[in-house]
């Protein structure tokens, strides 16, 4: 059979204590008049006494003591907030138009003061209405952006001697354009760890004839309202343009650079796989039309449009 702890009820605990603190018989004595353990007498004892004082403190004492460890705690989630915002702040890595945009108006759950506290944005920053790019401000971005394209090596001290302005003056407009001069970075020829390195199918190979190598390219056309894309696809023997197109990124449409005739397929792609054995054919008449512009498409025919746009002194190069 199981032994199962015997529990006293409060009354006998009570009584037991103050037996005990009367001092008139021993503990071995009260144990065995009341048929309990003799250590139990003592802990008894000593529970009764030091629960004395709240007794005649009517509960003050354990309300103040309750307050103030409520207080303490509530200061040290005050404290663990602080420095989680302060963290927040510091690895918040936004721009000041961006923090601007995220203050609320309409309605002010958080007043616009607290708001720009959370943020570590001034109120002035706030209120104070940015002032636009002035006319030389803007000339000299349009030609820097065209200097960039010519010589995208260029850094700051190249393009402030160019354009005759100070450097710190050309490190603050290639900021706004976002320019970085072309130069060899350390450790460019190290790969990255899991990269796959393709064999170059063209190192020591002899190009003796049409339809041997191809490649493809693609580059951008600055306009008046933004850009044109230009890829086309060459024959590496005879210089020949395969196919070209251009793409509107404002009014995007799935199209192909690949002409509706195809030509046989090259012996070797500076990207491809195994190479293939070439065939011979006749070059195809879509070469002459795609040369003359007689066969543009409507997609062709907006890129026109662009440029005759573009040509009245807005973007003409």
């Amino acid at each position: 059979m199981p032994n199962t702890r015997k529990s006293h009820p409060p009354s006998l605990k009570a009584k037991v204590a103050v037996e005990a603190i009367k001092a008139h018989k021993t503990t071995a004595q009260i144990a065995q008049m009341f048929g309990v353990h003799p250590t139990q007498v003592g802990g008894w004892k000593k529970q009764a006494l030091s629960g004395l004082p709240d007794i005649f403190s009517n509960g003050r004492d354990q309300l103040r003591h309750q307050a103030v460890a409520e207080k303490d705690e509530l200061y040290k989630q005050i404290g663990q907030l602080k420095v989680e915002l302060d963290f927040l702040k510091k690895k918040l890595d936004l721009s000041i138009k961006e923090r601007r945009a995220w203050i609320e108006t309409q309605p002010p759950h958080l007043s616009i003061q607290r708001q720009c506290e959370l943020l570590g944005l001034a109120r002035s920053t706030y209120y104070y209405p940015p002032r636009p790019a002035s006319a030389e401000t803007l000339r000299l971005l349009r030609q820097m952006d065209e200097l960039y394209l010519e010589c995208p090596f260029f850094g700051s001290r190249r393009m402030a001697v160019t354009l005759g302005i100070s450097r710190k003056r050309a490190q603050r407009l290639m900021g706004i354009l976002d320019l970085e001069a072309f130069y060899p970075k350390p450790r460019l020829s190290q790969p990255a760890p899991g990269h796959e390195i393709y064999p170059y199918l063209l190192r020591g190979l002899s190009i003796e004839r049409p339809n041997q190598v191809w490649s493809t390219d693609i580059t951008y056309v600055p306009m008046c309202g933004g850009f044109l894309y230009l890829v086309a696809v060459m024959d590496w023997y005879s210089r020949w343009v395969l196919s070209w197109e251009l793409s509107n990124p404002t009014r995007w449409r799935p199209a192909s650079v690949w002409p509706r005739w195809r030509p046989p397929s090259p012996s070797v792609s500076p990207r491809s796989g195994t190479p293939t054995r070439a065939r011979s054919s006749p070059r195809p008449t879509f070469w002459r039309r795609s040369k003359s512009g007689a066969s543009r498409s409507a997609w062709m025919d907006e890129a026109a449009r662009w440029t005759t746009y573009s040509s009245s002194g807005c973007g003409a190069r």
